[in-house]
């Protein structure tokens, strides 16, 4: 009887704290204003990781972005349905987005 006790109380401590550890504010949308040409973005917001071919679905007024990590450079480029390495855009990561149109882009969590 005090192993089943002692189970469900651990169950129910790791339940809580992933409970407590999942993001609260996730839930909030994270809007960005893009400028016609070049913008630099750096994602300083919390968001779920999404591909660089649905932002650029959602968003398609956006042209072309570019990642660049450990000294590569991967781009993405919204032409033929979207051409190039499909990346994740992820907090804390910076991009490089051409837009077509001044616009603002929302990161739906």
């Amino acid at each position: 009887m005090d192993r089943k006790i002692i189970f469900a109380s651990a169950v129910l401590i790791i339940s809580l704290a992933l409970a407590a550890i999942s993001p609260a504010q996730a839930t909030k949308p994270v809007e960005i204003s893009l400028s016609e040409g070049k913008n630099n973005l750096t994602v300083e917001e919390f968001i779920f990781p999404k591909y660089v071919s649905d932002l650029v679905k959602e968003n398609p007024w956006i042209e072309s972005v570019t990642l660049k990590e450990n000294g590569r450079s991967y781009g993405y480029i919204n032409i033929f349905g979207g051409i190039g390495r499909n990346f994740l855009i992820e907090y804390g990561k910076t991009y490089e987005i051409f837009s077509s149109q001044n616009k603002t882009m929302v990161l739906a969590n």
